[in-house]
């Protein structure tokens, strides 16, 4: 193989300007650009006296072509001059460097990090524990017009739900209220499950029971309805899920006339029905008492004007409730 390289010798001239000669270099030995591995010197024996002697030939000319014409040009054809040397250098390294052992590789700074987080990968964690270590907890309540705060001087602050959130950790978003007045079981499962789904809940109450009770809804169809809601938050959220039960309703003066056995025995039956949902999934639902020692809370000061639906206070006695529960399952509630 015959290496041929243009060099800015002045062996003819025209218009005083220097013309590009070939100049013939000996061939290497192998026809080939020798590739140097990682701290190797791949040349063989001749490639090296090839390189030395282009080397030597190549700064020869060098210094010829400054002598000859350093002191001889104008200033045109001293910067045509040199390009052609800067041209020369360059070839120079490059056919230098062609056998000169290659840097070590680098690891790239990169290596073994990940650009973006991953949103495949999840580790199985517990809910409590979920809300437990979280900054703030996202709360979602599900429930009828005691959800709703009606009977309050102010319901949108002053309802259970509300006074629950005024205590939930720094760094929580606001809450989300999805209670419907008059709401029953079943149409929560329309109406108000979806929402609460959307909403990528860790903390969910749920209080849906007296609307059904007073409708003489069966307990098994109660049950039924009751159960798509909470079946529904544990297949599709993270939430610990609180369930109010029913409270002793029989002292409630909009029961006087009710039929105190039948009343009693209706409680019961849907508080059974809540304790058997809860049954099945206990990480993950709570049962919150709201029936023990609730008949003797019930006055003119728990009660609202409307003889039914809780007062200022009555709504504060039900948030400690679920407040007692949601701290002793690790939900992080401020004081």
């Amino acid at each position: 193989m015959l290496a041929v390289v243009c060099l800015p010798f002045g062996l003819t001239r025209r218009n005083g300007v220097p013309r590009l000669a070939a100049v013939r270099l000996p061939a290497l030995s192998k026809p080939r650009i020798p590739v140097a591995l990682s701290g190797q010197d791949n040349c063989t024996d001749d490639d090296q006296r090839a390189r030395s002697d282009f080397l030597a030939t190549s700064k020869s000319a060098s210094r010829e072509l400054v002598a000859s014409h350093g002191r001889e040009a104008d200033g045109t054809n001293w910067l045509m001059w040199k390009r052609d040397l800067a041209v020369l250098t360059v070839i120079c390294a490059a056919f230098a460097g062609a056998c000169s052992p290659a840097p070590a590789a680098q690891p790239s700074p990169t290596r073994g990090r990940t650009a973006f987080p991953s949103t495949t990968a999840s580790a199985t964690v517990s809910p409590a524990a979920t809300a437990t270590a979280s900054p703030g907890v996202r709360y979602v309540a599900i429930g009828a017009s005691d959800t709703v705060g009606v009977g309050a001087s102010d319901p949108t602050n002053g309802s259970w739900p509300a006074i629950i959130a005024a205590h939930l950790p720094a760094g929580s978003p606001p809450y989300t209220n999805l209670g419907v007045s008059g709401s029953l079981a079943l149409q929560a499962v329309s109406q108000q499950l979806p929402g609460a789904i959307a909403q990528k809940p860790n903390l969910v109450s749920v209080w849906l029971a007296v609307n059904d009770l007073n409708a003489t809804i069966q307990p098994a169809s109660f049950a039924d309805s009751l159960g798509q809601i909470i079946d529904g938050l544990v297949q599709r959220t993270s939430a610990t899920i609180f369930v109010g039960d029913v409270p002793d309703l029989r002292a409630v003066p909009v029961y006087a006339g009710a039929d105190k056995a039948r009343l009693f025995a209706g409680i019961q039956a849907y508080n059974d029905a809540i304790a058997a949902i809860a049954a099945k999934n206990p990480a993950r639902v709570k049962v919150v008492d709201l029936f023990t020692g609730s008949a003797a809370l019930v006055s003119t000061g728990t009660v609202s004007q409307d003889g039914f639906h809780p007062s200022d206070e009555g709504y504060q006695l039900i948030a400690e409730r679920f407040a007692i529960a949601m701290r002793a399952s690790g939900i992080p509630l401020r004081p």
